[in-house]
């Protein structure tokens, strides 16, 4: 018998989270952008906190390429997510 390589803990040296379905992508991205928000309109969050808000408020990690895409800003594009959000620049 041969001891397995720990290969499930993260950077930080907890377990790696379950990547996001594509149910529970389109669910945790909605509940960001409302909670930032104020008097009822919905927010927004910078694209570099979208994968730590799902590690840090619900336990899942948003990987792009489990959901079929390269890029984080590919898959925020993606269709299914059309009526969740959108993407802009914003200067300094």
């Amino acid at each position: 018998v041969w001891q397995q390589p720990m290969t499930s803990i993260a950077k930080q040296g907890s377990p790696e989270l379950p990547p996001a379905t594509w149910e529970q992508a389109r669910a945790c991205l909605h509940k960001i952008l409302t909670d930032s928000g104020s008097f009822g309109q919905p927010g927004g969050v910078t694209l570099s906190n979208v994968k730590r808000l799902f590690r840090s408020r619900f336990s899942l990690d948003l990987s792009e390429t489990f959901l079929g895409h390269s890029r984080l800003h590919e898959l925020l594009r993606d269709p299914r997510f059309s009526d969740i959000c959108t993407m802009e620049m914003q200067g300094k």
